[in-house]
C-alpha cells in the first residue's frame, strides 16, 4: 500500500480491528474506531467532491481487484482517486474478515441534503459507516430514546428522543460498525441513528458497507 492509506501498516489496522470487534459485545449497539484522515487521503477526497452535483456509487462483490477497479473507474476523478480507493478497499477487506463475509454491498454518496433525518434502525444485521467529508452520523444512547416511537410516524406514538442533549455524533473520518434490527444474537434491537443535518452549501461524502 502507498503512504496515503490509513490502513497502511499492521498497527493501525490491528487497532481498528480491535476497536470495531467490540460490536460483538451484547451490550453494544455501536463500535467506533476514531481516526484522522491523512493529508493524501484528504486531498483525494477533496478531488472527488469538486463536482457540480452530488453523486452516488453502489457496488456489490468480493473486496478484490475487480471491485477495486470498478470503484476507481466510477469515481469522478479517477486519476486522483488512489488514496480514497485504498481506504475504501482496506475498510471493505477488514469488515469482510471480521464478519466472515465473502461479498459486500458498498455505497458511496456525495450528499448535498440530509439523507435520513428521522431517527431509525437499519433493517440489516450490521453496517459499516464512515464520512470523509462533513459531519458523521448521529445516534441516541439507550437512556435517551423511546423505542416505541420507531417506525412510520404516527400521532399515537411517543417521541423517539427522550433527551436531545444526549445525541452523539461520529467525527469526520471515524469508522463505525452499527447493529441493525436484523442482528443475530443478543442486543437491544439495533442502533437508533440518523443522518446529520447539513448547512446550506455544506456537503457530506460518506460510505456504508453491508455484508451480503
Amino acid at each position: 500500500m502507498s503512504p496515503s492509506s490509513t490502513l497502511e501498516t499492521p498497527e493501525p489496522a490491528l487497532l481498528m480491528a480491535r476497536e470495531l470487534a467490540t460490536i460483538f459485545d451484547a451490550d453494544r449497539e455501536i463500535a467506533i474506531a476514531a481516526r484522522t484522515l491523512t493529508a493524501d487521503l484528504a486531498a483525494s477526497v477533496d478531488a472527488q467532491c469538486r463536482t457540480a452535483r452530488g453523486w452516488s456509487i453502489a457496488l456489490e462483490g468480493a473486496p478484490e481487484a475487480a471491485l477495486e477497479a470498478e470503484l476507481r473507474e466510477r469515481l469522478p476523478v479517477p486519476e486522483q482517486a488512489q488514496a480514497l480507493v485504498e481506504d475504501v478497499m482496506g475498510l471493505a477487506r477488514l469488515m469482510a474478515s471480521m464478519l466472515e463475509a465473502t461479498e459486500l454491498r458498498l455505497r458511496l454518496r456525495l450528499l448535498e441534503d440530509t439523507m435520513c433525518p428521522r431517527f431509525h434502525c437499519d433493517n440489516v444485521a450490521v453496517r459499516l459507516v464512515t464520512s470523509w467529508l462533513g459531519p458523521g452520523s448521529e445516534w441516541l444512547p439507550e437512556h435517551a430514546l423511546d423505542r416505541r416511537g420507531l417506525g412510520a410516524p404516527s400521532s399515537d406514538k411517543p417521541a423517539i428522543v427522550v433527551d436531545s442533549t444526549a445525541i452523539e455524533r461520529l467525527d469526520t473520518g471515524d469508522v463505525a460498525l452499527i447493529k441493525g434490527s436484523a442482528w443475530h444474537g443478543e442486543g437491544r434491537g439495533g442502533l437508533v441513528h440518523r443522518s446529520p443535518a447539513l448547512e446550506p452549501g455544506q456537503r457530506r461524502l460518506m460510505m456504508s458497507i453491508d455484508p451480503l
